[in-house]
């Protein structure tokens, strides 16, 4: 309720009928899950595979507005959630529901079936794999980077007060200055800058909003930007260390209600809820931006950096799609001061951890209000900051380029056609059930 009212900046009387249409559609999951657990064939049954298939198609469909997985609970347990490499964040929940039906139907069914051992024996390969790949990414090979990010913990007031913008910029570029050095990579959150930027600039000397910096530091920023038709964007601006300013990446999934209120085309009273709502316009494609840089040797190199904003770290595809254009650093720019003082921005975290594991990168999260931190290959949090409160991370990752069986194979393709045919025999024996 609370996220709602003040991301979508809805009255009270919009916003309960809003979360109400959440939480039927979040139930979902539970129907469809009971739908397919108890129409598949006998054939799963006997394999103790019945839960694990119901649970993995309801967790590959968007269900969902927060996309919670069983997997994400196993983080814990670092040897095990490695095998999101190879098949994603499902194979971990997959895994962990077939074992324990196995171990269920072996105890309190008591079924003595050799079948049973299958799922036993992929948990003891799979906890091997994860304890060589964890020796592998302890110390990842690749280019050392100096990074920094900035959480510069502005309120939501002021962060939408236009009288601020200009002083909100200011407060990060100072903490920047504290801490700049050349060659170093800078990061600041989504819409650190609230005024709308040509995305067509081209150099920030063109524009006397853009900071301006001591050191040739190299610059990631959210901001907003608008083309020359006037669509608005919700923005990852990068400024190189020279000053030039590429094409921005601009944010594909759009949040409903507080960056566009939903079917408002077809029904333009809709607009009168929240006339505050800005109406972005969504990007089409992923975009690495390669900051050129310089070893201390003088060797020259590129910081392939991939950007994503808001909840765009907790879906696999994107980050996927980036990895595979080249992408060697995943960074994350939000602002989850909407949640305020709850678990949501730690959960947040959490779910983006798997985009480390899957792909084998070091994830940056730079956040307003927190949480902000660095993910290693391996997912595990290595660094991070107190929420709500003014801070900086300063750290040293590498960039890697090694691309995983799930980034150059499967993504998301295995699951996908397993929920299609889960649910096709369950359909299938439904109604072969109701023509009885």
């Amino acid at each position: 309720m609370h996220t709602i009212s003040q991301f979508g900046g809805l009255p009270t009387i919009a916003t309960l009928p809003v979360f109400g249409i959440y939480v039927l559609y979040s139930a979902l999951q539970y129907a469809m899950f009971f739908f397919i657990w108890k129409n598949l064939p006998p054939g799963p049954a006997k394999w103790a595979l019945s839960s694990a298939l119901a649970w993995v198609v309801v967790e590959v469909l968007p269900l969902r507005i927060f996309p919670w997985q069983l997997s994400h609970t196993q983080l814990g347990f670092p040897a095990l959630v490695q095998a999101a490499d190879l098949a994603g964040s499902p194979a971990v929940s997959f895994l962990v529901l077939w074992c324990s039906e196995a171990l269920w139907r072996a105890a309190l069914q008591r079924q003595a079936s050799a079948r049973l051992l299958l799922p036993l024996i992929c948990l003891a390969a799979a906890l091997c794999y994860g304890h060589w790949r964890i020796k592998q990414f302890s110390a990842p090979a690749g280019i050392p980077q100096k990074v920094a990010l900035i959480q510069g913990n502005i309120s939501l007031e002021q962060k939408h007060d236009q009288f601020m913008f200009a002083a909100n910029v200011e407060r990060y570029a100072a903490m920047t200055n504290k801490i700049a050095s050349d060659n170093l990579l800078v990061v600041w959150p989504e819409t650190a800058i609230q005024d709308a930027i040509y995305d067509s600039l081209g150099s920030a000397l063109k524009d006397e909003r853009l900071p301006r910096f001591k050191h040739k530091i190299h610059l990631l920023t959210g901001a907003l930007t608008v083309d020359r038709l006037g669509h608005v964007y919700n923005s990852a601006l990068a400024i190189f260390s020279d000053g030039y300013i590429p094409e921005p990446y601009h944010k594909q999934v759009l949040m409903p209600f507080g960056e566009y209120t939903p079917l408002a085309k077809t029904f333009p009273w809709l607009h009168n809820l929240n006339p505050n709502v800005f109406d972005l316009t969504a990007g089409k494609q992923v975009k690495v931006f390669a900051y050129p840089a310089q070893l201390t040797d003088g060797e020259k190199y590129e910081i392939k950096v991939a950007p994503l904003i808001c909840y765009e770290d907790l879906i696999p595809e994107l980050s996927r799609q980036a990895v595979l254009k080249g992408g060697e650093l995943l960074v994350n720019l939000t602002n989850d001061a909407w949640y305020g003082n709850s678990p949501a921005m730690f959960n947040h975290n959490l779910i983006a951890a798997f985009r480390s594991i899957e792909n084998r990168r070091y994830l940056l999260r730079s956040t307003n209000t927190g949480f902000t931190t660095i993910i290693n290959p391996l997912g595990q949090t290595i660094a991070s900051l107190k929420p709500f409160k003014e801070g900086t991370i300063l750290a040293t990752v590498s960039l890697i380029g090694y691309k995983t069986i799930y980034t150059r194979y499967s993504g998301g393709k295995l699951w996908w056609l397993l929920a299609a045919v889960c649910f096709v025999m369950a359909a299938t024996a439904k109604l072969r059930s109701l023509g009885k």
